[in-house]
């Protein structure tokens, strides 16, 4: 699990350039007019001359990194992030939607809805990336034997089991994955992924409602194919899934960091959804693009950071 720290605002913004309007063969952290400090020691960005206008449109993975090789040069070492955890990316979708299944078959359309085409997947893409990454650091591990069964084990006796082991291919599921060069992915972060991904994508059915959105990933939005109604429900029942899946991980620190995110999300919606002033008629303290700076964390960067 990653805990990123944010940069205060000031320096942060002291720093900022358009991406688009650099290029370098090494990792940008921070871009400056103003006199060179330890954190931009080193770097030397160009301007990047090219004709492909860069718009950023992109629905689907395949269509992001497409886009993205128009912006490099041929000769730079281009890697599909993808690529090093394909075969558990893969899995996600299908795990979601066994942790989606009810007794309401129209239910089960609704929150499956957004899971029908093919998306970008960057949250369940990153945490899957760190879980590989931080594999190799030294660690403590428990003692004894993990039963990976126990995170789709209801923890109260006599709750029924919703997602049972059967449901999952026991061979592959609950067992940690290895790459060629033996970084692992445990099945528990395999599931924190997923459970990433549940949430943001709960937090899209809400969002189209709330902007009476008719379309999402080239397809009608849920509210435009069930209604408003449904598709609250749909989200609100996805948030009870992942939270349910959640809990299952039995880990008090996870449960607490995805939860803030949860509430990060309705704080930064009640952000957008409200002007400069508060409902006083009083001049909010912060600037109107550190409002929307905040915003823009509460709503997307606070789920990316914390998962």
């Amino acid at each position: 699990m990653l805990t990123l720290t944010r940069i205060p605002k000031k320096k942060f913004l002291t720093y900022l350039r358009p991406i688009s309007q650099l290029h370098t063969t090494r990792p940008i952290l921070a871009i400056s007019e103003a006199p060179l400090d330890p954190l931009t020691q080193g770097f030397k960005p160009t301007v990047l001359n090219t004709p492909f206008q860069f718009k950023g449109e992109a629905t689907s993975w395949n269509q992001a990194i497409s886009e993205a090789h128009h912006l490099v040069k041929e000769n730079d070492r281009l890697i599909d992030p993808a690529r090093l955890v394909g075969d558990d990316l893969k899995q996600i979708k299908s795990n979601i939607s066994k942790l989606l299944g009810s007794r309401h078959p129209f239910l089960n359309t609704v929150a499956r809805h957004y899971f029908s085409g093919e998306g970008k997947h960057v949250r369940p893409l990153l945490v899957l990336l760190i879980a590989q990454a931080t594999s190799i650091a030294d660690k403590t591990l428990p003692t004894g034997q993990v039963d990976f069964k126990s995170m789709d084990t209801p923890i109260s006796y006599g709750l029924e089991n919703i997602t049972t082991h059967d449901v999952f291919d026991r061979k592959t599921h609950y067992t940690p994955s290895v790459s060629d060069q033996g970084c692992t992915i445990l099945p528990t972060q395999r599931r924190l992924a997923e459970i990433s991904e549940m949430i943001h994508t709960a937090s899209l059915l809400h969002d189209d409602v709330i902007d009476a959105s008719m379309t999402r990933r080239n397809l009608p939005s849920a509210n435009a194919s069930f209604g408003n109604k449904m598709a609250v429900l749909g989200g609100d029942f996805l948030l009870a899934r992942a939270s349910l899946a959640l809990a299952r991980l039995r880990n008090a620190e996870c449960i607490e960091l995805m939860a803030t995110c949860i509430a990060n999300l309705v704080e930064g919606e009640f952000m957008q959804l409200r002007n400069t002033k508060d409902e006083a008629g009083k001049v909010k303290t912060l600037s109107t693009f550190d409002h929307y700076m905040e915003k823009t964390y509460m709503k997307t960067g606070s789920l990316i950071a914390l998962s």
